[in-house]
């Protein structure tokens, strides 16, 4: 007599075939970012870099506990599971969001505006300013001004590093080696205002009316 073996293939139907392919669409489109940023071309919106491979893993996870969940057979556990999963992805998702975004508004530089003058362009790069030494001085210039206002550091304390690169790929990518050299900070409640001055391709900037906190300068090539 001959045994006979039965194999089983794995075979994705359905929502987990969907999810399979979303999950290798995600792995895609983050392998290629990442090899282009290798290549000097990276998003002007940065906050992609983060929120792609926190979405693929809430994914994952959400597939995950739904692979747990179809394998309940009681029909009461399964609903009291499915609602539980439901909510806690759910706040899950809200969190990670909201924790991924102040990050990425913190730490990630974004497009700020894009200058161009006889065929040149530049896209200029903004993220917020955490030099304590800064932030102490616009502090202490504000209460100068206003004894009685907030002790305690406030947004107007704050402000933005600016940065200017050559845009690339239709505007959603910029050139990191096109900043010849410094940057600009102005505070987030002043009233100065970032100038551009073109020398041939180069776009020199500068602050007009800068305020306390204020300084720098920067050359980028377009």
């Amino acid at each position: 007599m001959s045994e006979k073996k039965n194999t089983r293939r794995l075979r994705l139907t359905g929502g987990d075939r969907i999810v399979a392919y979303v999950l290798l669409g995600l792995l895609v489109v983050t392998v290629a970012a990442t090899v282009l940023n290798m290549l000097n071309l990276r998003l002007t919106a940065g906050e992609i870099y983060l929120f792609l491979p926190m979405i693929a893993l809430l994914l994952l996870l959400g597939w995950g506990l739904s692979a747990l969940w179809r394998r309940i057979k009681s029909k009461t556990a399964r609903r009291v599971v499915g609602a539980v999963m439901v909510v806690a992805m759910a706040l899950l998702l809200m969190l990670s969001l909201t924790y991924t975004s102040v990050f990425a508004g913190m730490n990630v530089p974004r497009k700020y505006a894009v200058v161009s003058e006889n065929g040149h362009s530049l896209v200029v790069m903004r993220t917020l300013d955490t030099d304590e030494a800064r932030i102490a001085e616009r502090h202490a210039a504000r209460l100068a001004a206003d004894p009685d206002g907030d002790q305690n550091m406030t947004a107007e304390d704050f402000g933005y590093v600016y940065t200017a690169y050559a845009p690339a790929v239709m505007g959603l990518f910029y050139r990191p080696d096109t900043l010849i050299e410094g940057e600009v900070h102005i505070g987030y409640a002043s009233n100065a205002e970032l100038m551009v001055e073109w020398e041939d391709d180069v776009g020199h900037f500068f602050i007009k009316n800068p305020e306390t906190g204020d300084a720098g300068e920067m050359r980028a090539r377009g």
